[in-house]
């Protein structure tokens, strides 16, 4: 297991990642969660929420402080229900 899927860990593609408009969080047991990580755009701000991290805890934390535009869900799930963290 990587130091990804351990807990909450923030990549910021972006050198002004304060003004990101677009925030994207990827869920570390998404199948190449790291690839996915590399080919986000750089104006986003890219958060990949491990397996110990309480997700909607850290989507609401981090959506509290910005003033993005565009939300990102990568995760895995099922018929109403999604896997996050």
């Amino acid at each position: 297991m990587n130091s990804l899927s351990r807990q909450f860990s923030e990549h910021i593609k972006s050198s002004d990642y304060l003004a990101s408009k677009a925030i994207i969080f990827i869920d570390s047991r998404v199948s190449r969660c790291d690839y996915l990580v590399q080919q986000a755009t750089p104006e986003a701000r890219v958060f990949v929420l491990g397996l110990l991290a309480d997700g909607v805890n850290a989507i609401t934390h981090t959506l509290n402080s910005s003033a993005c535009q565009a939300v990102t869900l990568v995760c895995l799930g099922a018929p109403g229900c999604l896997y996050l963290g």
